[in-house]
């Protein structure tokens, strides 16, 4: 069980869930105090975002060139 201050690194993501949060807390690249007992922590990494993220700005420009051709 991993309790007190937790730090993830800038390409993962914390996610925070239980008591005082009504919805699960997202926190990319960051840290987060962790209550013991009454919270739970769970960690993601962020390299598939970035992908689709990359691969949504290459489906518009090239939308955007099929426009004006």
């Amino acid at each position: 069980m991993t309790w007190g201050f937790v730090t993830c690194g800038p390409n993962e993501a914390l996610v925070v869930s239980g008591c005082c949060h009504s919805k699960p807390l997202l926190i990319p690249g960051g840290r987060a105090f962790v209550w013991p007992f009454v919270q739970r922590i769970q960690s993601m990494t962020l390299p598939i975002l970035t992908k689709c993220c990359n691969a949504l700005q290459w489906w518009r420009a090239w939308r955007i060139s099929q426009e004006f051709q």
